[in-house]
């Protein structure tokens, strides 16, 4: 197991040749074979590719999801509303 600094390494955003971050968008980066998103204030790491598997991992709220499935689906729109019903399950 790695220790949380080293996590916090890996998941640094990737630094180019020019000195530059990598970035994916406004609220998104790239760390060491993860995406590193912060939406809602929320901090997530994970990955999803091919319509049919993705997982995420929200840090700071230590709730994992993953997902497969054998069919195309919107795999980020999916995790997101599993990462909500399961905080909405948490708060009751």
């Amino acid at each position: 197991m790695l220790e949380e600094g080293e996590l916090e390494r890996l998941w640094a955003p990737a630094e180019l040749a020019s000195g530059a971050q990598l970035s994916l968008g406004p609220n998104a980066s790239y760390g060491c074979g993860v995406i590193v998103t912060t939406g809602a204030g929320r901090r997530s790491v994970g990955h999803s590719g091919g319509g049919n598997a993705a997982f995420r991992d929200f840090v700071e709220e230590d709730l994992l999801v993953v997902m497969l499935t054998s069919g195309k689906t919107d795999e980020d729109a999916f995790i997101e509303r599993t990462a909500a019903a399961a905080r909405k399950r948490r708060e009751k």
